[in-house]
């Protein structure tokens, strides 16, 4: 009997497990189906690939078309001061870096390639949104979750240890509900008042995620396991200091984004130079920066 009992009570935990993961896998290919209509999520050649994990670049990219600043990146390569950083991704991450959404894990490394960990995610959403970072202010970079979950980015509390795209795509879908600091408009309300996004499209997108439509309603043979195969990323030229064979990474009108992406950071932040530093120097490059 107490064997009987044992292999019950595995049985009901790999179900509960199994359930919160189908849970969290639909959640995200909703977020997904839901951010492609509006034109802020692409995938890759591959799809969606939610199962696979994010990588700084991606992220980077992700965010700054999710805050309307895709035609500012264009022009914005020769802002990228990292030299590890791959043609496709110098705009994204040359307007992040003049932004101060990001400062590179080092002052000529960003750290192409590398995973991205939901902190450092959490900490660029959080600059992009306005806040102020450092002892005694709105939050320090490396313990943004209670300050995220306040603002409607994040329903935990501690690290996610392992972050994938599905679970960004999820943060990226709350970010549109999210206000910039000190502002009421929410920032889909904002982009939709800058034609970056289709009102319209935002309101199917909404339905999207929460269930009452597919993909496929709009756009048709797209969502769901027929996923679209995506521009996240072009085929990437390796500068001559970049470190061989990285993974390769990820509409918005014209514009300078929410809050001025491109003109002194989203929200009202003040821009980096290149004798920022980055956040934690004594650390190895390889597990920090953002």
């Amino acid at each position: 009997m107490k064997k009987i009992i044992s292999l019950l009570l595995v049985v009901c935990m790999l179900t509960a497990c199994c359930t919160v993961f189908a849970a969290n896998e639909a959640e995200a290919l909703r977020a997904a189906d839901a951010l492609y209509l509006i034109g802020l999520f692409k995938g890759t050649d591959k799809g969606y690939e939610l199962e696979k994990p994010l990588t700084r670049e991606q992220g980077v990219a992700m965010l700054i078309r999710a805050i309307g600043g895709e035609a500012t990146a264009a022009e914005s390569a020769d802002k990228c001061v990292f030299d590890d950083v791959y043609d496709w991704a110098k705009g994204y991450v040359g307007l992040a870096y003049a932004d101060g959404i990001t400062k590179g894990i080092s002052e000529t490394k960003f750290g192409y390639g590398q995973p991205l960990t939901d902190m450092m995610f959490i900490t660029m959403l959080l600059r992009a949104l306005g806040y102020e970072e450092g002892e005694g202010k709105d939050f320090v970079w490396d313990k943004p979750y209670e300050l995220a979950k306040k603002v409607g980015l994040i329903d935990y509390d501690a690290e996610d240890k392992e972050f994938l795209r599905g679970d960004m795509v999820i943060i990226m879908y709350r970010l549109l509900n999210c206000q910039l600091n000190n502002k009421v408009d929410t920032i889909a309300s904002e982009l939709i008042a800058d034609d970056h996004i289709n009102g319209e499209a935002y309101e199917n997108a909404i339905k999207i995620f929460e269930g009452s439509a597919k993909l496929s309603d709009f756009i048709p043979q797209q969502g769901g396991e027929d996923q679209p195969q995506g521009g996240e990323t072009e085929q990437p030229t390796p500068p001559p200091t970049a470190i061989p064979n990285l993974p390769s990474g990820i509409g918005g009108n014209p514009g300078a984004g929410v809050g001025g992406v491109g003109g002194g950071g989203v929200g009202g932040g003040t821009s980096s130079s290149a004798t920022s530093t980055h956040e934690t120097p004594e650390v190895a490059p390889s597990i920090v920066g953002a």
